[in-house]
């Protein structure tokens, strides 16, 4: 066995018969399994006590989730892949990626629509729409009717902190309803 911390194929293959196959990677091959029988040890989470077997063997991050979670759903009770049954996964997966990607968009005002972003990023984002929505609701329904300085101050200071900026918006939404009215008006009364 080498000194350093990683077994070399030649170690691991007197302990155990990998199945080396050729796999995207850096060295162009990579374990994919292993035949050396190791014992089902009889949790109930399918081939996921696999998956840590070859984990152990130095097997792809990729292929440990393929042998803890998909194996038991593609494969075949021989071991064969099922074409129908990846073709289901594959199209499942489809639909969920599609809707993933909508209602990201959607939560996030669309600033992200990609459905492999990370959960914290689309949290994240989602707050911040959420507290641009509501900063915006806020200034639109109460600024008018707010009797005293003091009541709009404070308004604008809580809308402010949700997202700032919303007052210089609200106002160019007003100047821009008024100016959109005075031309309808114009329209309406040719003289």
């Amino acid at each position: 066995m080498s000194d350093d911390k990683t077994q070399s194929w030649y170690d691991i293959a007197d302990q155990h018969e990998p199945a080396w196959m050729p796999l995207i990677g850096d060295d162009g091959m990579g374990i994919f399994g292993c035949w050396c029988g190791a014992p089902y040890d009889g949790d109930d989470n399918g081939m996921a006590w696999y998956a840590d077997h070859i984990a152990a063997l130095g097997a792809s991050d990729y292929i440990n989730e393929y042998w803890a979670n998909w194996a038991g759903i593609v494969e075949a009770p021989t071991g064969q892949l099922s074409r129908d049954a990846v073709a289901r996964e594959l199209a499942d997966y489809s639909v969920v990626m599609d809707q993933a990607s909508q209602v990201y968009d959607d939560l996030t005002g669309g600033r992200i629509s990609k459905p492999n972003t990370a959960a914290r990023h689309v949290i994240s984002e989602a707050r911040d729409s959420f507290d641009e929505f509501a900063a915006h609701d806020l200034i639109e329904a109460l600024y008018a009717d707010m009797e005293t300085d003091a009541d709009r101050k404070a308004l604008v200071d809580y809308a402010e902190s949700l997202h700032p900026g919303v007052l210089g918006a609200y106002q160019a939404r007003v100047e821009h309803r008024a100016v959109r009215a005075a031309e309808l008006a114009k329209e309406a009364n040719p003289s």
